[in-house]
């Protein structure tokens, strides 16, 4: 989307911008971006821009405004507010005001709630639009903590410990999982080298291995999905919000944990209801329900059914 002369998400030469505002680094909102990038500034975190760099050499350093959550940013006659998202590491919300017109809108990015986003929950109020972050807007989607979702994976891990383990990931995110496992077994977890050089760039190396003969290993999941589905011998562990729609099959060896960086329905229509938009659009997956109605759905406690 484009607010004034302002890109958010995207790198498509038809929406030239005076600066494009990037998120975070996960590819579905890098769209358009290529290794000859020349069309305008991007602003985004620095972690972000390491990992952009590292993925896209090309594009010179010099056209990267690197700013932190919490900064504010005056480009083109709009106040900018940088606010984190808690998704992968880098990654950050934006709330833009116009000084001509005084509108407002928030641009969540992919983001899940935490104690800082709710002691900075003022930035992100009363926006004229919210382009929300929609991906798991259904009520069969209701994640435990992080935290839950992360000793459910040590504890399947734990009852395969001889046997190979393999863990879906990302190129970048998931990063507390794979840090929490690799202290917890005193142990780094392989990595393709594509993905060791994303973990290097944000400070995680020492957790992670392109030796082979590690136990534990994490894949890209298009990967991850193919070569090893025939291998009895193999633990394969998915940590993804989509393990809800999912049921684990132990005597395949395969599991499915609820492992998320984003808002559950809960949790996001709590966010919602805190940050009072006038409209919402949806970045990605669906949002039909009025913002009047937000709040009124049933609530249930999470119980782990996945083991």
């Amino acid at each position: 989307m484009k607010f004034g002369r302002l890109v958010f998400d995207s790198f498509r030469k038809k929406e030239k911008g005076l600066v494009h505002l990037l998120s975070h680094a996960h590819r579905d909102h890098t769209n358009g971006l290529t290794n000859n990038w020349s069309e305008a500034p991007i602003l985004c975190t620095e972690i972000t821009t390491k990992v952009i760099r590292a993925q896209y050499p090309g594009i010179p350093e010099a056209l990267f405004i690197s700013k932190q959550p919490g900064d504010l940013v005056e480009l083109d006659a709009i106040e900018i507010q940088i606010a984190e998202a808690n998704h992968c590491p880098g990654s950050v919300m934006f709330s833009c005001r116009s000084h001509r017109n005084q509108r407002k809108i928030v641009f969540t990015g992919d983001f899940r709630m935490n104690a800082s986003i709710r002691e900075n929950i003022d930035l992100l109020k009363n926006a004229e639009v919210m382009y929300l972050d929609c991906t798991f807007n259904q009520p069969v989607f209701r994640f435990p903590s992080q935290k839950q979702a992360i000793t459910e994976v040590i504890k399947l891990i734990e009852q395969n410990a001889d046997r190979k383990i393999h863990l879906g990931v990302y190129s970048i995110g998931k990063n507390k999982l794979i840090q929490a496992i690799s202290e917890y077994f005193q142990t780094s977890v392989y990595t393709p080298p594509n993905l060791y050089k994303i973990f290097d760039v944000i400070g995680m190396r020492k957790f992670v291995t392109m030796e082979q003969d590690a136990w534990i290993h994490s894949y890209p999941g298009q990967y991850f999905g193919t070569r090893h589905q025939k291998s009895g011998e193999i633990v394969r562990i998915s940590p993804t919000g989509w393990a809800c729609r999912f049921r684990s099959q132990p005597e395949k060896n395969r599991y499915y944990v609820p492992y998320s960086e984003h808002d559950d329905y809960k949790t996001l229509h709590e966010f919602v209801q805190l940050t009072k938009p006038k409209e919402i659009v949806p970045i990605c997956g669906t949002w039909t329900l009025p913002v009047s109605q937000v709040g009124r759905e049933r609530k249930k406690p999470y119980q782990s059914t996945f083991l």
